[in-house]
């Protein structure tokens, strides 16, 4: 499992250093890193084939192609995604166009997230932290999920949490 928040600089040569309690949980030599939603993703290579796969059983090959929504996810996640492994001194580097995508200049935070971590600029995770993580959301947040896994319509399923927090 992939956890805990660390921040890291990048070198001149645009490496960042994984975390020792992270590096051996990548299982293999080779990763993957990607574009996420407002950062990157550090992927291992089946939960790489575990998204691939889960965007061609949406609609097969064709609609991979074809679907306008299929082929916008398909490439934001793929397009500039990289193989890449750590050096001897566990370095790994970063592709001009991930740091730009994700606005990493000279830092960044690595977040583990279970199965994957994502790598943020400290200013975006700062934001993203002040934006989301009140309990309010996050009650929500399980709460909307809840509901898509039981399959009820949003806002059926509350799973006996009040929609305004804990009492």
């Amino acid at each position: 499992m992939l956890s805990g928040t660390y921040r890291h600089t990048i070198d001149s040569a645009n490496r960042f250093v994984i975390p020792s309690d992270m590096r051996f949980q990548l299982p293999g030599e080779t990763f993957y890193i990607g574009k996420a939603v407002g950062c990157l993703g550090v992927f291992s290579k089946d939960y790489t084939d575990n998204l691939l796969q889960q965007i061609a059983a949406i609609g097969g090959p064709m609609a991979t192609i074809m679907d306008r929504n299929v082929a916008i996810v398909g490439r934001h996640i793929f397009a500039d995604m990289v193989a890449t492994k750590s050096d001897k001194q566990f370095r790994t580097p970063l592709t001009p166009e991930l740091k730009r995508y994700a606005g990493i200049e000279n830092e960044l935070v690595i977040v583990g997230c279970g199965e994957y971590a994502e790598l943020w600029s400290p200013a975006r995770w700062e934001t993203y932290l002040k934006e989301n993580e009140s309990d309010e959301n996050v009650l929500a947040s399980g709460t909307a999920l809840l509901a898509f896994l039981s399959g009820k319509p949003k806002g059926q399923a509350n799973a006996g949490v009040s929609q305004t927090g804990p009492a």
